[in-house]
């Protein structure tokens, strides 16, 4: 893999590189699916390979609930997948958590509401070794 030049990049945008997708939840659940593990594997494989690197783990809720619930909600899917990631090796100071509760209160389908269920990943600090 290349050296990671934009400290503040979306994993999103290298996700055919690395191929780290987000983590969904069911509804009202912090959870971790287990058909979520070999993507928590990947970022823990990378994380593990570049010690320098860091990522913020964000964790969203949909817009069912009250906004204190969802904020509650989106960090206990946050540290749900951090405690895996520790589990993996990854070490807690390449991990910053950053539960933003609801987002998009204008979605109308179930699968819209899925799409806000979710952990994604932000590289924080560029890939190096």
């Amino acid at each position: 893999m290349e050296k990671v030049e934009d400290p503040k990049m979306d994993v999103d945008w290298v996700k055919e590189q690395i191929n780290i997708n987000k983590i969904y939840f069911d509804t009202n659940m912090s959870k971790v699916p287990h058909k979520s593990m070999k993507n928590i594997d990947n970022v823990a494989d990378i994380l593990n390979k570049y010690p320098k690197a860091k990522i913020s783990i964000v964790g969203v809720a949909d817009r069912r609930g009250s906004a204190k619930a969802n904020q509650k909600l989106s960090l206990k899917r946050a540290k749900a997948v951090q405690g895996i990631l520790k589990k993996l090796g990854v070490a807690e100071s390449q991990m910053k958590l950053n539960p933003i509760g609801e987002v998009d209160s204008s979605t109308k389908t179930k699968a819209d509401l899925w799409m806000n269920r979710r952990v994604e990943f932000k590289f924080l600090e560029a890939l190096s070794h």
